[in-house]
Order: structure tokens, then C-alpha cells, then sequence
């Protein structure tokens, strides 16, 4: 999923983050009863076909939509994405109720620019899960990226509202402050954060948007709240 941290500052305009899709493999595991009436040896057998038995009904299952999702993740990882963009279609085809798949073909053609991509993979797993969370969320995030701020942040505004989640809350406060909203920013961020934080976040968005007189306030106000500023933040006088 993409995500922007509440407390990461920003470089200018607003930086890329990786969406991160966690995926689970259910390792199954075949428990067996003793029979004390059964010789060792006996016994050993018998769980060796039980567990023979369920290997080969696995093997004529088809695939869950999470093993094929953890399967793409694979190829992703060896630099396959050809390979994983095409497990990823097939399981959307074949599962299209599984948000997973639709985030993680997004999260491939994000690192690829080819947002146009990602838009429609985003928008067709909407069509299946209207109001999914993450779905909305990674569709403001791709506003983000092209620099979209007020389409972000109704996305953002969207996401918040079917799941309270401050990840959400400080994204639309992000979307908000980069319009130069900066009030509406603040009341926003401070669902999500600290006062100082809020402040501080908001002085990183003027700032990017060239506003050097009022990111200069809010960095200041920043301090006065004690917030301490990341050690790799620039040192603002």
C-alpha cells in the first residue's frame, strides 16, 4: 500500500513512496492422533500417507489469490515484471474481489511511470470494492504523483471516512496543505499528529509550493511546540 508517514518530512513537491503489499503463504500443516494400540513404525507410515495424501489434493487445487499475489511478489523481487504484471492480471481475472492484486499491479506500474496504468488498475478493483480504503488511498496517491492535489485529497477525504486511520487523515492533510490550504491542513494533520508535527508538516508543504515566508513561520512554530526536528531535515534558520 502507499502510504506517506505522518512525521516524514517531504523533499520538494512530494516524493514517491513504494506501495507495500503484505503478503501472507498459509503454510498448511497436517496434525495426526496416535493410536497407542499402533506399533511405531505403523504409525509412522500412516502419517507419512496422510501427509502425501494432502500434499497431492493441494496439488490439484488451483491457486489461492494469495499464493498467486505472494508469487508475483517473488517475480517482483527477481526484477521479473513482466512475468509478475501477468500473474497479477491473471488473478484479478480469475478473483476480482481481491483488493490485494489490484494494489499490487498498481504498485508495479507506479515504479514503472506508467501511471496511466496504475489509474485504471486502481479505479477497476473501485468498480469491484467500492469504498475499499486502500484502494482509494493508493488512487489519491497516484493524484499525488501527478501533482493532482485536489483530486487527491477527496480520494484521500474518501479513504479516511470508510476506515479511521491516521495514515489516511495526515494524506488528505498532505493534499490539503499543497493547495495551499494551510488552515484546513492544520485541522487535518492535528487528527493525526502532534502539534508540532502538524506544524512541521505543514511548513515541508509551503515550503515545496515556494511559500518561503509562511514555511518559515510554521517551522518556527514547529520549535515552539518542541518538536524535534529528523536528523536529516534541513536546518531552517
Amino acid at each position: 500500500m502507499i502510504t506517506l508517514s505522518p512525521s516524514t518530512p517531504l523533499a520538494a513537491a512530494v516524493i514517491r513512496s513504494t506501495m507495500l503489499v503484505l503478503l501472507l503463504v498459509a503454510v498448511a500443516g497436517c496434525e495426526t492422533g496416535q493410536n497407542n494400540n499402533v506399533s511405531p513404525s505403523y504409525a509412522s507410515n500412516s502419517r507419512d500417507n496422510a501427509e502425501h495424501d494432502a500434499f497431492v489434493r493441494g496439488a490439484d487445487r488451483p491457486p489461492t489469490p494469495r499464493t498467486l499475489c505472494a508469487m508475483a511478489g517473488m517475480l517482483v523481487a527477481q526484477g521479473k515484471d513482466e512475468e509478475a504484471t501477468f500473474v497479477l492480471r491473471r488473478t484479478i481475472s480469475e478473483h476480482p474481489s481481491y483488493a490485494p492484486a489490484y494494489n499490487a499491479l498498481a504498485e508495479v506500474h507506479t515504479r514503472q511511470d506508467r501511471l496511466d496504468l496504475a489509474i485504471e488498475t486502481v479505479e477497476a478493483g473501485l468498480e469491484q470494492l467500492p469504498g475499499n480504503a486502500v484502494l482509494l488511498n493508493n488512487r489519491g496517491m497516484i493524484a499525488l504523483f501527478e501533482k493532482d492535489y485536489e483530486t487527491a485529497t477527496d480520494y484521500f477525504q474518501q479513504a479516511a471516512e470508510q476506515r479511521p486511520d491516521g495514515r489516511y487523515q495526515a494524506n488528505m492533510a498532505l493534499g490539503l496543505a499543497m493547495q495551499g490550504l494551510y488552515d484546513e491542513a492544520l485541522e487535518a494533520y492535528r487528527l493525526a499528529v502532534s502539534e508540532g508535527e502538524a506544524h512541521f508538516n505543514v511548513a515541508v508543504a509551503a515550503e515545496a509550493r515556494n511559500d518561503l515566508e509562511y514555511a518559515a513561520e510554521s517551522f518556527e512554530r514547529a520549535e515552539t511546540h518542541n518538536f524535534r526536528l529528523p536528523r536529516d531535515a534541513p536546518t531552517h534558520n
